[in-house]
């Protein structure tokens, strides 16, 4: 059964075995249950074992959960497993209705990608104007691919600014940014705030980071996309 949070009343449905020209089956009976619910929640039967990869990931993480599995597959929007901050990608070999098994992705860090190219800039953007509170010399890296050499500022709220060329709207499924220092995270946590506007005046807060901040590249998702223009 897949896991939901709250309990069901489950609907029965049976499907004629020929299928038309879409490959659709047609529903011949159906049952509604009155009164009689389902219900399962998330529950690790046994903790997952440390799996040893490399910075490359692609090595295979197991955990065992009854109906786990169904709902990475069936609803796979709405459903992940997260390592090292970064999605675990479900397969379908080897998960069962008891584990469910995913691809541990790659690990960026200042380490592996100075010395395995795990991950690097992608700089296929439109050209952005950039402003902050540093140097001109501080701003310039900004956007100068040297990971090595983090931008910073003296002034008592640091503040870089990308600004999209004008007729350029800016939808945001995805956000990046590269932590050097995680001994020294707490600087950050609560404090550094990534934010959006239409006019360069009136600002909203898009994500803060927290306590999942890690050295090297950091991940943020939406599944509904800001947009600023």
């Amino acid at each position: 059964m897949p896991i939901v949070q709250t309990a069901e009343e489950p609907i029965l449905k049976f499907l004629s075995t020929n299928k038309d020209s879409n490959g659709h089956a047609e529903m011949v009976y159906f049952a509604i249950t009155t009164g009689k619910v389902l219900e399962n929640q998330f529950s690790m039967s046994k903790q997952p074992e440390a799996v040893a990869c490399s910075f490359a990931g692609g090595c295979i993480l197991e955990i065992e959960a009854p109906g786990l599995s169904s709902v990475l597959k069936s609803l796979p929007n709405d459903n992940h497993v997260y390592a090292c901050g970064k999605r675990c990608e479900y397969t379908e070999d080897g998960s069962s209705v008891q584990k469910a098994q995913c691809r541990v992705p790659p690990l960026s860090t200042i380490y592996s990608d100075l010395n395995f190219k795990i991950s690097q800039e992608d700089n296929d953007l439109p050209v952005l104007k950039y402003s902050g509170t540093g140097s001109a010399s501080e701003l310039k890296k900004i956007n100068d691919g040297d990971l090595t050499s983090p931008f910073s500022s003296n002034a008592d709220t640091c503040t870089i600014n990308f600004e999209f060329p004008e007729g350029y709207i800016a939808l945001l499924s995805e956000v990046r940014y590269f932590y050097t220092n995680i001994n020294a995270k707490q600087d950050v946590l609560g404090k550094l705030t990534f934010q959006g506007s239409d006019d360069f005046e009136t600002f909203e807060d898009i994500f803060v980071v927290d306590d999942s901040v890690r050295e090297g590249w950091n991940t943020k998702t939406w599944e509904t996309v800001p947009e600023y223009q």
